[in-house]
């Protein structure tokens, strides 16, 4: 099981399931996150197909509260490239 280690904050992951049953994934948050947040998503956006990252600038962990026009911008275009046939 992977683990990252920042500012002495472990973190475990564990990413498992078929590739071919994988729903879509959006990670948003600011570059003010946690030291140990912003890595754990790189992270999980490298292991899960389809993952996407979105870093808004000037929020922090709570991107949708810090800056919510720009998180509700992210999300919007990230559903706007999902397949419009084939919903999760």
């Amino acid at each position: 099981m992977p683990h990252l280690d920042r500012t002495g904050t472990r973190i475990y992951y564990e990413v498992t399931g078929s590739p071919g049953n994988q729903s879509p994934l959006l990670l948003s948050h600011g570059f003010g996150a946690s030291s140990a947040f912003r890595p754990a998503a790189s992270y999980l956006t490298a292991k899960i197909p389809g993952a996407v990252q979105v870093v808004v600038p000037g929020a922090g962990h709570m991107s949708n509260v810090d800056q919510p026009d720009q998180f509700n911008q992210a999300v919007l275009a990230f559903l706007g490239h999902l397949p419009k046939d084939n919903p999760p």
